[in-house]
């Protein structure tokens, strides 16, 4: 599994060096990197508002409003 998962993504900073600038070479992958984790980080918290928001037919919730203590 490992093996198919590096051989898909493990060229992704390779390619994002080829398409910087110059300059940016060593910088870019890495901004790349950071600026992907900012846009995905709210990405649990909206999974958990949408949950909540939704409801199945038998009005039972498909989550939990509150987690147990």
């Amino acid at each position: 599994m490992q093996f198919m998962v590096q051989g898909a993504w493990g060229v992704v900073p390779v390619h994002l060096n080829e398409l910087s600038p110059p300059a940016w070479r060593g910088t870019f992958p890495g901004v790349v990197y950071q600026m992907g984790n900012l846009l995905s980080a709210n990405a649990a918290m909206l999974q958990a508002k949408l949950a909540e928001h939704f409801v199945r037919p038998n009005g039972q919730r498909i989550m939990p409003s509150r987690w147990p203590a």
